[in-house]
Formats: C-alpha cells, structure tokens, sequence
C-alpha cells in the first residue's frame, strides 16, 4: 500500500511541471497562499488603498488585519480625482504648491532666482550664482572678498595677507604706491588721472577726457569740436560746418546763411524786399507780380505775331 502511494506521489511530482506549463493545473496551488513567500509581509497594503482591493486578492483574503490597515478613504485630492493631485501639494504650507516651489519642505523659501541652491530670501546675491554670502556688509561677495570679514578690505593684489587698503606698496615692486610711475610719463599714479595713459595726466574738468585731448579741459559739457569754429560738437546745431553752429527757428538752415532765422518757413529773399520767396508773389525790381510779368509776356508775344502777319 505504502509503495503504491509513494509511486502515486513520484508521477504526481514529475508530471507536475507539464501539467502547470500546458495550463492544467494554472488554479492548483501546491502550498496555502498564507504560506507564500512570493510576497514581503508589507505587499498589501504597499499594493492596495482600500479594502475592497485588498480583499479580492487571494493571497491578501487569508490576513484580514492586513486589509484592515489600510485606509479606506482613497480620495487624498482637493479634486474629484481619485488620484492624489500632485499639483494641490504644499508639503511646508508656505502657500506654493510644491510644484511651483524650489524648495517644496522649506516654508521660508519658495525661489531660487540664480540656481546656486540658496532661496532668495537667505541669498545676499539672489542673482549672482557665484555669490550668496556678503559676511562683512561691504558689498563684496565671501567669495570674490579676500577679506570676508572685515568691510575696510576686499582686495589682496599682491596677496601679502595685507589688504590694499592698508598696503602701502599693493603691487610688492618695491615702490610705494605713491610713488609708483604705471604708464612711465613721470606723474606718479597717485597724481596721475590717467595711471595708465602715458599722454594724459590731467583731466581739469573731470569729464573723463583728459586734458592734452580735450578740446575744452575746462568745460565737462564738450570735448571735441569737429569742425574747429570754436563751438563744441555737443552744443553746435552744423558740428560738421564751420560757417554754421545756430539754427534758431530749427528749419535746417544755419542762421548765418537764413535770411529769416527766426522764421521756420522762410530762409530766402532773393530780391531782398524783406519778404520771403515762399510768401512773395513780385520778384524782381519791376515791381510786377508773377502773374503780370506772366501776362506781359504773353501779350507781348501775341503783338509780335500780329504785327508779323499784317506784313
């Protein structure tokens, strides 16, 4: 009997695997699905946000304290949706939404205007990506400030660990800054406005142009004058003519050569009668209008060609 039995089990076990893969034995499990090992103890409720979902699952039926755990409320949305709507998401309630918020768990920051992962409210430099610190109040980024910690020095030229504000020789050639000659032309930089331009040393009205350069050293509105009549481009209405600088009635023609410079629609007077050629209907000094000296003409040519064929 026993051997019988042990036999049925042997063909049982070797036929098995035929049976499974042909779909014989798709519903047959070997083992109680309590048992399996298929699924972690955290599958059901990883897998399912309702009881009824985890109850239809034959390998979640058999624990109903699994089911049970989970929550039945499934609407997590503002929205109708089932769905948890990501865009409704504020995790540090700061008002924007997560999706809108470059840092969704800091309630204190909500942009980062230059990407340096600092929110602009902490960043001293909200659009300066290198900088985001200003340790010492002086305007100078810690990272650009050789002395980030003191608001009296920023730069180190000559890295001496003394700040060029306190240095006295900044470039360590051995000169003191007073005395250094950058451009050679004899003025130290000190006294020299132009350190770097060995033909400018002064610049008298502080324009920016130096003074060997400056057409008027002394005045800061002008600088050049490019047709040499004495009147700064800046100021000369013709800085291209030097018969003309004014143009008071802004006609286009200079006030030397208008004949009416305070008139706009006039700048003529060919028979210099004092009325303009636009106005002036008699040219000339027979005193006749345009139409007379018109009409004469006429009247003239037909005498001739009367006389002509009387003959």
């Amino acid at each position: 009997m026993r051997s019988n039995l042990l036999e049925i089990v042997i063909v049982i076990l070797l036929i098995s695997p035929f049976l499974i893969s042909s779909g014989v034995l798709s519903s047959f499990e070997f083992a109680d699905t309590k048992f399996s090992n298929a699924k972690d103890d955290d599958y059901c409720e990883d897998t399912y946000d309702d009881e009824d979902g985890c109850n239809a699952d034959s390998q979640c039926e058999w624990d109903d304290d699994e089911c049970d755990e989970i929550d039945d409320d499934s609407d997590d949305s503002d929205d109708s949706d089932s769905d948890e709507d990501q865009s409704d998401v504020d995790s540090d309630g700061d008002g924007v939404t997560d999706e809108q918020d470059d840092f969704p768990y800091d309630s204190t920051e909500t942009t980062d205007s230059d990407g340096d992962g600092v929110g602009d409210n902490a960043d001293e430099f909200p659009y300066d990506p290198n900088e985001s610190n200003d340790s010492d109040g002086d305007g100078v980024g810690d990272n650009s400030d050789a002395f980030p910690n003191d608001s009296n020095e920023s730069k180190d030229s000559d890295g001496d660990g003394i700040g060029d504000n306190a240095d006295n020789d900044d470039d360590d050639d051995g000169i003191e800054d007073h005395q250094d000659d950058s451009d050679g032309d004899g003025v130290s930089d000190e006294q020299d406005d132009f350190p770097n331009d060995s033909n400018e040393t002064t610049d008298s009205d502080e324009d920016g142009v130096g003074d060997n350069t400056d057409a008027f050293p002394n005045d800061p509105n002008e600088s050049k004058d490019s047709d040499g009549d004495g009147v700064g481009d800046n100021t000369d209405a013709f800085p291209n003519d030097p018969n003309e600088s004014q143009d008071s009635d802004d006609d286009g023609v200079g006030d030397n050569t208008d004949a009416f410079p305070n008139d706009p629609s006039e700048s003529q007077d060919s028979d210099g009668d004092g009325i303009g050629d636009n106005a002036d209907t008699v040219h000339g000094d027979s005193g006749n209008s345009d139409a007379s000296d018109s009409s004469d003409s006429s009247d003239s040519s037909d005498s001739s060609d009367s006389s002509d064929s009387s003959d």
